[in-house]
């Protein structure tokens, strides 16, 4: 028998002895009386037959709940959503709830409780329904805040969520201030889907008054100009980003195109952004520039100032290739070689990871796929990374 069926098993038969103990305890048993004391003893047998399903439909028929056993009703609800058994962790709770004898302490519990059940087992509108009636207890008020905001991220109700952000933040300042403000940007990116540049910037001013450092708003906010055809003010949010973390204006890079009216534009942007501390995309955006403009040999030597001020593996590897390209007999052989193994190791090398759950990737998430925080991915720095 597993770890849990054991636990239940157990529960099951000391409720069981209990309640036989409290039936044959009586000076006379009625008929009715001794029905019931058969069918826990039957109840005991498939516990030890280690059938603890058929266990749990005979002690939910059987066993009244009451002050003195609805915690032990609640334990076995609580270990069969932990098994996924959503449908019998609903019915126990249930069965709680619809008890109006019990304190309103223990049927508020019950509510709580069947509104997990309904979020673990998918049904999301009655999961709603129980947590936003939850708004009115006290108690539970912000544990039900919390779930209606996994609820609405889930379903991807943005509107919805930064209601709920919004009130969790009154009442926790700190807590919720990245989370509101990454679901002002997905407001933005749906304005923006839609052509709504201005609705879009909207978004974005309300996600950067929230907080400051969100880099997504201002990468939002600048392709949001370029529909206006602001560019001087696109050019400026992707400044912006120089001062909340230089480290992430590779996620820039892509727009710069669209972004600068010329390739002058794009080098001197470049250039600022490098003087702040980006990293290694950026310095292989200019040398491409260089390389473009000016030739191979200006290309190779502007890495090599730059490896020689913070080593990348990144950029030796770029550096190895423009050699190649220029280098014949032994010696292309030789840097063909050298420039295979730095691209295997460039490859191997994550690019992003979450500071949070550890999680690695190649490419920027607001929201790490594995542990769903958000904010905790960044890019790896270094002699690997940016």
């Amino acid at each position: 028998m597993g770890m849990i069926p054991a636990i239940i098993g157990l529960i099951f038969a000391a409720l069981l002895i209990f309640y036989a103990g409290k039936q044959f305890g009586k000076k006379r048993q009625s008929r009715k009386s001794a029905e019931t004391a058969r069918r826990y003893f039957k109840g005991l047998s498939y516990v030890l037959n280690e059938e603890p399903d058929k266990a749990i439909d005979l002690f939910v028929e059987l066993i009244k709940v009451d002050n003195d056993t609805v915690e032990t009703h609640f334990a076995l609800g609580n270990l069969y959503r932990q098994r996924g058994e959503t449908e019998r962790a609903i019915r126990i709770h249930q069965n709680i709830y619809n008890r109006p004898a019990l304190p309103e302490a223990h049927r508020s519990h019950a509510q709580y409780e069947l509104g997990l059940d309904y979020f673990q087992a998918g049904i999301l509108d009655r999961a709603e329904t129980i947590f936003s009636e939850q708004l009115k207890d006290n108690f539970y008020r912000q544990s039900a805040l919390k779930m209606l905001l996994q609820l609405y991220q889930k379903t991807k109700e943005w509107d919805k969520a930064v209601a709920v952000a919004s009130e969790l933040r009154r009442e926790l300042p700190t807590d919720f201030v990245p989370v509101l403000a990454h679901f002002y940007c997905e407001l933005a990116e749906n304005h923006l889907a839609k052509r709504q540049p201005d609705k879009a910037l909207a978004m974005c001013a309300a996600s950067l008054e929230v907080d400051g450092k969100n880099v997504r708003a201002n990468l939002i906010a600048a392709q949001a100009h370029v529909l206006h055809g602001e560019r001087d003010a696109a050019r400026d949010s992707l400044r912006a980003i120089l001062q909340q973390d230089p480290t992430l204006f590779s996620e820039a890079i892509p727009m710069l195109a669209d972004v600068c009216e010329n390739p002058d534009q794009q080098e001197a942007l470049l250039t600022e952004a490098i003087r702040a501390g980006a990293g290694a995309s950026s310095v292989l955006a200019l040398a491409e520039k260089k390389r473009q403009t000016l030739g191979d040999r200006a290309a190779g030597e502007f890495l090599i100032a730059q490896l020689k001020t913070r080593p990348s593996l990144r950029e030796l590897h770029r550096l190895v290739e423009l050699h190649v390209a220029n280098a014949s007999g032994s010696t292309k052989e030789s840097l063909q070689l050298l420039s295979e193994v730095l691209l295997r190791l460039n490859s191997e090398a994550h690019r992003f990871h979450c500071q949070r759950c550890g999680f690695h990737g190649s490419q920027m998430y607001w929201r790490c796929p594995t542990c769903k925080t958000w904010n905790s991915v960044k890019p790896v720095t270094g002699i690997v990374g940016e």
